[in-house]
């Protein structure tokens, strides 16, 4: 089996709208170095421009967080699922980390219904 890895990064800001107490400075809006990456499935040589789909999913994913500043990387790494999955491409896993080092891993069902979440 072979899989194509995309990759980006980008400065976003959001914010952890119900932080707990001890969490409250989370809640204000912050800065972080957002890096995304998705595996792929497929079956032969260039069978998808990666750099293109990597800019493309960048651009989506900025959008998205500036219209939904209150998302956590699980919620990124979910989204970017969905916007892989509505191109009909074979996506094994979405990971979106904050600053290089801490995030989540979105790794899909196969019986689930994944529509992407709109603006």
């Amino acid at each position: 089996m072979m899989y194509l890895k995309i990759v980006g990064k980008w400065i976003g800001t959001h914010r952890w709208i119900d932080a707990p107490e001890r969490y409250q400075y989370l809640s204000e809006l912050h800065k972080h170095e957002f890096v995304f990456e998705a595996l792929i499935e497929v079956t032969g040589d260039r069978e998808i421009e990666f750099l293109e789909l990597a800019n493309e999913s960048k651009g989506e994913l900025e959008t998205f967080l500036f219209d939904h500043p209150g998302s956590s990387c699980e919620t990124l790494a979910t989204q970017l699922f969905r916007i892989l999955h509505q191109k009909d491409l074979g996506v094994h896993s979405c990971t979106v980390l904050e600053d290089g080092r801490c995030g989540a891993v979105f790794v899909p069902s196969h019986t689930a219904n994944y529509a992407p979440i709109r603006r």
